[in-house]
């Protein structure tokens, strides 16, 4: 989920998309550090204690659990396009693992980034750790599915992606 790392906070038991009580805290990841820079000293401040605030609660197993409840609010439309693509139930299955691996990933990526912030480069570290785990599923969904495929399922999930942001910024009115 590139443009933006989230958390979902919900009472335990509860599926985000079931409870009209989740709570979405956006944390736009700074995308350059020429943008950090851009920055003035409040907004840096700001963003310092947001970050700061996001490690306490953060871990590891915290995040996988965030990402596998978004992974499965996205399913059925990965599912969707799949089925129209005709795929057998074993490439549907392999293809969702690669994407499920690569959230997975780029979630623990994000709260080492979180626990580190202060450190030097954490930043960098995360971005090119994201990048990375893109390029890995980006190659082994291209050969599964074929480029064209991939780059529709690329689509897919900017499309979702967007969809997400939109509603975030909803609940934050």
């Amino acid at each position: 989920m590139a443009a933006a790392a989230s958390f979902y906070l919900w009472q335990p038991g509860q599926q985000p998309a079931q409870s009209g009580k989740a709570f979405v805290v956006q944390h736009a990841a700074v995308k350059t550090v020429a943008r950090a820079f851009e920055l003035d000293e409040s907004e840096r401040e700001k963003r310092r204690q947001v970050n700061a605030s996001l490690a306490r609660m953060a871990s590891v197993e915290f995040q996988r659990e965030i990402d596998e409840a978004a992974f499965q609010i996205r399913e059925p439309k990965y599912r969707e396009l799949f089925a129209r693509w005709k795929m057998s139930d074993a490439a549907v299955n392999k293809a969702l693992e690669i994407i499920k691996e690569r959230e997975l990933q780029k979630g623990a990526a994000f709260v080492t980034y979180l626990k580190a912030e202060d450190r030097p480069g954490s930043g960098k570290d995360m971005r090119i750790s994201g990048q990375v785990e893109d390029t890995l599923a980006a190659q082994e969904l291209d050969r599964l599915l074929g480029v064209n495929r991939n780059r529709e399922l690329s689509l897919l999930d900017e499309r979702l992606d967007n969809e997400h942001a939109a509603r975030a910024r909803s609940q934050d009115d």
